[in-house]
């Protein structure tokens, strides 16, 4: 009997069950197994206290952009929090400086307008009223094709160039050849500011 009252105490501990959740606290919506939080997508930690902003969707990248450590990495073409403004789109407008035309200084202008179907072209109109394209290589330098277009009097010209770019200013060169109205070529250089 002296040994049956211990033994009676360590059944009642053998056969005791025991909540392993009792003492977890899970936050944002985890849920304790076997005494440990299994966390929801976008949450981790012993309680679920560390948020991944990337996956719960708090931070929303738009455009082909990507989230990294709660921010956007974003496209070659977009830049902001959320890669949702358009980078060619901060050129837009009328630069205004000077052309230097085979040694010839005249001012001048010319504007910049973001083509909206392509992230990486734009339409530019020089001081003369010509209109050709010009193709980003990155987010600051550009190529003018060769391409024929319209002269504004009539007839048509080869232009082809490069340039340089930011949100105040614009370099770039430009050759003009006149191939069919007797093989002359116009070199050009504009240099101007927003």
């Amino acid at each position: 009997m002296k040994y049956l009252l211990p033994l009676a105490f360590l059944s009642l501990f053998a056969f005791t069950s025991c909540d392993d959740c009792a003492d977890v606290n899970c936050l944002n919506s985890g849920t304790c197994i076997s005494g440990a939080c299994e966390c929801p997508t976008g949450f981790s930690g012993t309680s679920c206290e560390i948020e991944d902003v990337c996956l719960s969707g708090a931070v929303s990248c738009n455009n082909g952009g990507t989230c990294d450590n709660g921010e956007c990495d974003c496209g070659e073409w977009y830049d902001g929090e959320a890669c949702d403004e358009k980078v060619l789109d901060r050129y837009d407008g009328t630069y205004s400086g000077s052309y230097t035309c085979n040694s010839v200084y005249q001012v001048g202008t010319a504007n910049f307008k973001e083509i909206s179907e392509f992230d990486d072209e734009m339409v530019i109109t020089d001081g003369s009223g010509r209109i050709y394209y010009a193709e980003f290589d990155d987010k600051e330098s550009f190529d003018i094709p060769s391409q024929e277009i319209n002269e504004p009097l009539g007839g048509s010209v080869d232009v082809s160039g490069s340039g340089d770019i930011t949100s105040s200013t614009v370099n770039f060169a430009v050759t003009y050849n006149y191939g069919s109205q007797g093989s002359s070529t116009v070199y050009c250089i504009f240099s101007g500011t927003k």
